[in-house]
Order: structure tokens, then sequence, then C-alpha cells
């Protein structure tokens, strides 16, 4: 169960987000007032949440100062906004104010997580030599790989009998022929339906199914006739490339991205592995039977 309580910590961490830890030496910290600017039924608004609504509205422009109208508009919108909340104590049901109070509850924990990981958690920093590593111990994440090139000859839609049959049996013919772009052409002459096409393992026109034909046929070799959908259809490796990866220029950014997150789970577990330690957790409902 630990083990368990860890691992959805901290996912629950992870997708708050931590943010950039502040460097409190160099922050600007933004002074909160309790000064009244409005009451709405006798229920005062502060300044200090004014503040917080600029904040959110402005990010830290707000800190610079924003100008009277544009406070102004803010304040009123939060006055609109207290208006309402008011009345929908009044007029929503029970249980709906029970799960907005939970919601509520599972916000503030939620700040507080961050406000609490902003100033303990320090991920590692990503170097240089961290990227080059990551990108050479998987080069098949950034396109390295085998790519096959194949052609396809296939009806375009579900064929009944006797015509599926009779496209089957013209097919069978296909591996010794060398143009099938010209085999098609005849065949739809002798009036079967018939398409005919090119592509490559990394290409869109390959599903499951037609991708592991490609895997499964040897280059210069041809599939055995065979049905997809009803549609019969047989396939051609003409031939393989070893695929390098993509330049490390193109994909440092992407793979510095992917081991900051690492990094920054690693983090994370060190604050949150020790202080699991220290609380007693009993479960009082266990959901492994069901």
């Amino acid at each position: 169960m630990k083990a368990l309580l860890r691992a959805s910590l901290l996912l629950t961490l992870l997708l708050v987000g931590c943010g950039e830890r502040a460097d409190t030496d160099a922050a600007v910290e933004r002074k909160f007032e309790d000064r009244v600017l409005a009451e709405v039924g006798g229920e005062p608004v502060y300044q200090a949440e004014l503040d917080a609504h600029l904040l959110t509205l402005f990010g830290d422009r707000a800190t610079a100062g924003l100008g009277a109208d544009v406070e102004r508009k803010a304040l009123e919108s939060l006055v609109m906004a207290r208006v309402l909340a008011r009345r929908a104590e009044t007029e929503l049901p029970e249980y709906r104010l029970h799960e907005l109070e939970v919601q509520a509850a599972l916000h503030r924990e939620q700040l507080l997580l961050n406000a609490y990981l902003q100033q303990r958690v320090a991920p590692a920093p990503v170097s240089s030599a961290m990227v080059r590593d990551f990108y050479e111990r998987h080069p098949e994440r950034f396109g390295a790989g085998v790519v096959r090139s194949f052609e396809l000859l296939m009806a375009p839609d579900a064929l009944a009998n006797p015509a599926r049959d009779e496209l089957l049996e013209a097919l069978a013919a296909a591996q010794d022929h060398s143009n099938w772009a010209a085999l098609a052409q005849g065949l739809r002459a002798q009036g079967h339906e018939l398409e005919y096409r090119r592509g490559t393992s990394e290409g869109d026109l390959l599903d499951t199914r037609l991708r592991s034909v490609v895997d499964g046929v040897e280059p210069g070799q041809s599939s055995a006739p065979g049905l997809y959908n009803q549609r019969p259809f047989v396939l051609r490796v003409v031939d393989e490339v070893e695929q390098p990866p993509r330049p490390l220029t193109e994909v440092s950014g992407q793979i510095r991205q992917a081991l900051a997150a690492q990094q920054m789970q690693a983090a994370v577990r060190s604050v949150t592995e020790p202080l699991l330690e220290e609380v007693e957790i009993d479960y009082l409902w266990d959901n492994d039977d069901n």
C-alpha cells in the first residue's frame, strides 16, 4: 500500500506542476494589503483579493501596476463574482454545494503542494553530456531504424465471390511481374477492380495488419495473395535502408525537456518519500477485490 501511495502522490505532484524554483533573494515579493475596496451585502472585498485576481489575470505584469482603469474593471469583476457566488449558495442543491466544497479543498491542497515544492524541490540541472548520452543510447526514438519501401496491389473495396476469388487468382501471378503498375493497369483492363500504391514503412498507408506483412517479407519478395477486410491484395517489399537518427541539434531540446522531467521526478521523490515514512497511514477501504 505504501508503494501505491508513493506512486499516487508522485503522480499528483507532477500533474499539478512544480513550476520553476523561485530565487527568493532575487524575486520581488508582492505585499498584500487588507484595505477594504468594496462591500457586497456588507461583506468586504479586500485589496489582497484584488491583488491575487490581478496576478491570476496578468501574471508578473500585475506587480508593475496596470493602471486605475484596469484595476477598477478587475474589482468590478470580483464584485460580480461575489454576488453570483452568494446567490449560488442559496439556490444550488445541498449535494452540489458539497461537491464544490470537496473540489475547493482539493484545489487548496494542490496550491499548497505547488508552493511547498517550489521552495523545497531543486532538480539537478540537465547537462549537455546527459543530452548526448541519452541521444546515443536511444537512437530509435529519433528516427533511427530500418525503412522498407513496398508496392501494394489491392482492391479498392470489399469484394464478394466470384469477383474476390478471381482477383486472388490473378494476383497469384504478381511475383512473376517486375512492373506492378503495368500489371495493375492490365488487370483493370480485364475487368478487375484494383489499385496500385507505393509507400514506405514510415508512412501512413500501413495499419497494424499490413505493417506485419511488410515486416514479414524479405526485400525483393512478394507476400502470398490475401484478404484485407475482404479486399484481395498482394504486397512486395522493394528494398530497405538503414535510417539514421535525426541530428542531435534538431532533437536536443526535446531530450533536454524529457531529462528535466526525470530530474524533477527524482527531486520530488527525495522530498516526498521521507515525509511518507513519518506519517502513519491506514486505508479503510480497499478496491483490490473489484
